[in-house]
């Protein structure tokens, strides 16, 4: 009888497709059945996000961070809406030496590693000021959006057009332009576009001539390329369209086609 009851109660079951995401309320246990009698397998800070794998009346089987299934109380957790997805291609760079990588979109959420300046990795969604992103192993983790810059693809678009002026700033200045980015801001309905350039330590044994002469060409060819997309060609601004910034993060030049400028 008890067997063909569990049976019932089983068939009677609403499915669950899974999909969903909940948040942490405040620090909680995980245990290892749908019961506070159930052994304790772990904790989860405030602001965790946790993905919900089944449920059994009261309580969600959800993934742990550090992998394997654990339960939670429904009272512990909220649910979170879905996050923004965001155009194939999209990919996050640090804005200054490093960025931390987090289990949820919480800065309570456990630190999993960094994001180094120069590097970038795909931007998979955001949920309000983080965004989502997938780490060289396939795992994802989530980054402040404060501390990042998101580059979107656009076919044919600027974004895509700097790679090849990063080759050939690259090739006439061996050994002293380590990357580039464009940050692309849309303000009033109108594209701003800087590029940003990291330089290596070399910048600094350059002659102030040759300096002066990298940041006049990287400005023209800059302005050149912006000049080749209609979104650019409606408004330019007097901020400089290229800023240089060595392996420190300090600001050590910047320039326009009008003006250049070392720090």
């Amino acid at each position: 009888m008890i067997a063909m009851a569990a049976l019932l109660l089983l068939a009677t079951s609403p499915a669950w497709a899974g999909g969903e995401t909940v948040v942490v309320r405040a620090r909680a246990n995980l245990r290892a059945g749908p019961s506070t009698r159930a052994a304790r397998v772990g904790r989860v800070a405030k602001g965790a996000s946790l993905a919900v794998l089944d449920h059994q009346g009261e309580w969600y089987a959800v993934e742990r961070p550090g992998g394997g299934k654990a339960w939670i109380s429904q009272r512990l957790v909220r649910s979170r809406p879905a996050a923004a997805g965001l155009a194939a291609g999209s990919q996050v760079q640090p804005k200054e030496r490093y960025a931390t990588l987090r289990a949820g979109p919480s800065r309570r959420a456990r630190a999993l590693g960094r994001l180094e300046q120069g590097a970038s990795l795909a931007a998979l969604a955001r949920d309000g000021d983080w965004f989502e992103v997938q780490r060289p192993d396939g795992s994802r983790a989530w980054v402040a959006a404060a501390v990042v810059r998101l580059v979107v693809p656009q076919a044919g678009g600027v974004a895509d057009s700097a790679g090849a002026l990063l080759a050939k700033l690259q090739a006439d200045y061996p050994g002293v332009v380590r990357w580039a980015a464009v940050n692309d801001v849309v303000l009033d309905h109108y594209h701003e576009a800087e590029l940003d350039m990291v330089v290596e330590s070399s910048w600094h044994f350059l002659p102030e001539g040759q300096r002066l002469a990298l940041l006049r060409q990287a400005a023209r060819a800059f302005a050149e390329l912006l000049r080749t997309q209609a979104a650019y060609r409606q408004r330019y601004t007097n901020r400089p369209l290229v800023v240089v910034r060595d392996a420190s993060n300090t600001v050590v030049g910047s320039a326009t086609p009008q003006e250049t400028r070392l720090f």
